[in-house]
């Protein structure tokens, strides 16, 4: 009774396993960079959804990065000494990765080529000055407009577009990948908060949220 009320609310305690990628030898070298939507982008990606009247979607992929293969063939961890004793394994085991796991430096860059081979093998086409922006046209669309589109920002996807291009491309991708939330009309993506009309297909983009949840800085000229 003589504790402070408590200003939050209790979730359900969740953890994930992380590899320390930083304890890999320094001189082995392998590529890590992996690119993600630009500015401008997202920008694209927003009037094109307000020309066509298509209404903006944000999805998040749940676990992208154990969705795809490792980045390294014959890579090796150490597991930790709770799963060690959990399984009653002996204590010098080794664990062949099956699967890229986040806290390696190139499990993002592995992830992002298994989406993109993945979009590109359903018809996709990266723009040449974004490679995380796909656009798709169907076989047969001589309009020269496209069918929908879809940016990558490592696991969270913001797409558009008609029935053709959900069909042919989003419901594929939704049983590949596992997707965790879904979100339309009003959501954040990239820390930018969308707000779409739901008749004129307008969009609003603010941060009003996240100034408003900034605290004021107190500046001590002594």
């Amino acid at each position: 009774p003589d504790e402070p009320e408590r200003l939050y609310t209790m979730r359900e305690p969740r953890a994930r396993w992380c590899v320390c990628g930083d304890q890999e030898d320094n001189s082995m070298w392998f590529p890590r960079d992996s690119p993600v939507i630009t500015r401008t982008g997202v920008r694209l990606a927003t009037a094109l959804a307000v020309q066509y009247g298509w209404d903006l979607n944000a999805w998040d992929v749940k676990g992208a990065y154990l969705n795809t293969a490792p980045p390294r063939k014959g890579l090796c961890v150490r597991p930790p000494p709770e799963l060690i004793r959990d399984n009653g394994w002996p204590e010098d085991s080794i664990l062949e990765l099956l699967s890229a796991q986040y806290g390696i430096a190139d499990s993002g860059r592995a992830w992002f080529w298994c989406a993109h081979n993945y979009l590109v093998s359903l018809g996709c086409l990266p723009t040449k000055s974004d490679s995380c922006f796909f656009r798709y046209y169907r076989p047969g669309n001589d309009t020269g407009h496209p069918d929908g589109f879809l940016a990558l920002n490592v696991d969270d996807t913001l797409w558009a577009g008609n029935e053709h291009f959900v069909k042919d491309i989003m419901m594929p991708f939704a049983k590949k990948f596992v997707i965790g939330s879904k979100s339309s009309g009003q959501f954040v993506f990239c820390g930018l908060e969308f707000k779409q009309d739901p008749v004129t297909k307008e969009v609003t983009i603010t941060m009003n949220d996240y100034i408003s949840s900034m605290s004021d800085v107190v500046l001590n000229s002594k």
